[in-house]
């Protein structure tokens, strides 16, 4: 009789989250993994003392429920691990959490980029860790704190699912994938760069040594618990095995392209054009965040079509906005496919899409006459895939 192992990714977005049991039977590979959603559970920032917030004690009410609801029908599960967006964190104290989970949408930072860059500029911040800028990147956040007094006697932070994951565990383990997205790792040594963290008077000892995917990290109602690359879209990333000649795009409410380079590619073009380079799996997610199907959604919203509607009026333009929303999007995947090969020197011939984009037959066929490129569309649940091929690999 066939031993058919199950895994578990718990999701984590901006606004939802979902449990998806995997069964790979025993391939690391995305095609080969039958997945299974068994819980679903919404998310969203709250509005707290006049900041956005995450309701931190509800996600992680959910993600408990969640796990029960998992193991009801799967009671053997190889183990479990969280994934959930980046540069979000809490601070830590003797075990206990001393702040609120900020939401990156809160406007706490506005007085804090410039004092940041009076101490390292963009341009020597860009040189050191490769990471693009967005005025929500967690470098500014924690001296938003420092400047707040909120780091006076404070001993660490967890980013999001590594907090999710103490709280099941009791174990403290920082993730690198997610690490990457703070902007304080060195895009070369692949470490905390401490002469930037010194520099801007954070205390070291909120930056202990990084933890790579796979690790187990404890255990939780008997079931392992494991790092995953656990921001969100490098689990995406490693859904999908592409090569030298393919630029992968994940389209869902953010889109992003880009690349799986053997190196950080770190020059002026790239910088001026505000790519980033992020930690992967034994790779460099060198990519481009551009705007997604938010807004897609938003004109949907505004006349209740449902997606296979807007996608049929979209095509045939009855609904101009609608038809505007689809093409401007096809239009700045082109123009990031025109950097990238600026930047790189190089021509890609193929573009994989994945994510909720993928199953848009129009916005494919607009991706491809725009970008001029060869489109392949995988419909598949790609970060829960890069999710759980990250806790196999720790198994072979």
């Amino acid at each position: 009789m066939k031993n058919t192992k199950y895994y578990l990714a718990i999701d984590i977005g901006a606004s939802s989250g979902r449990h998806m049991v995997g069964s790979p039977d025993g391939h690391v590979d995305s095609d080969a993994i039958e997945l299974t959603e068994v819980y679903r559970f919404p998310n969203g920032a709250v509005e707290k003392n006049g900041h956005l917030v995450w309701d931190i004690d509800e996600l992680l009410s959910h993600v408990k429920i969640g796990i029960d609801k998992a193991l009801e029908q799967y009671p053997q599960i190889e183990s479990l691990a969280i994934d959930t967006w980046g540069v979000d964190y809490l601070l830590m104290r003797q075990g206990e959490p001393v702040s609120s989970a900020y939401s990156y949408r809160d406007g706490r930072m506005h007085d804090i980029i410039d004092k940041v860059h009076a101490i390292v500029s963009r341009e020597e911040l860009y040189e050191r860790t490769g990471v693009q800028f967005q005025p929500f990147n967690t470098i500014y956040q924690l001296f938003a704190d420092k400047e707040a007094g909120r780091l006076v006697d404070v001993d660490g932070f967890l980013m999001i699912p590594e907090y999710l994951t103490y709280c099941l565990t009791g174990v403290m383990a920082r993730e690198f994938t997610n690490a990457t997205t703070t902007g304080l790792v060195n895009a070369r040594s692949g470490e905390w760069d401490f002469e930037i963290i010194d520099r801007l008077g954070l205390p070291r000892e909120l930056f202990p040594a990084l933890s790579m995917a796979g690790t187990i990290v404890g255990e939780y109602k008997g079931v392992p618990v494991k790092l995953c690359a656990s921001h969100d879209t490098a689990s995406a990333f490693e859904a999908v095995d592409i090569d030298e000649n393919t630029l992968l795009l994940s389209s869902g409410t953010w889109s992003l392209l880009g690349i799986k380079a053997s190196e950080p590619i770190i020059n002026d073009k790239a910088r001026e054009f505000n790519w980033t380079n992020e930690g992967g799996l034994n790779y460099v997610r060198f990519l481009k965040n551009i705007d997604g199907l938010y807004t897609i959604g938003l004109v949907r919203k505004e006349f209740g079509f449902s997606f296979n509607e807007a996608e049929e009026l979209a095509r045939t333009g009855n609904i101009e906005k609608l038809t505007l929303a689809y093409k401007s999007l096809g239009m700045k995947y082109a123009q990031a496919v025109r950097e990238i090969e600026e930047i790189t020197g190089r021509e890609y011939d193929n573009i994989v899409v994945i994510g909720g984009g993928a199953k848009d037959k129009y916005l494919t066929e607009l991706t491809a006459e725009y970008t001029g490129k060869n489109v392949v569309a995988k419909p598949i649940e790609a970060t829960a895939i890069g999710n759980i091929k990250a806790q196999m690999r720790s198994n072979i």
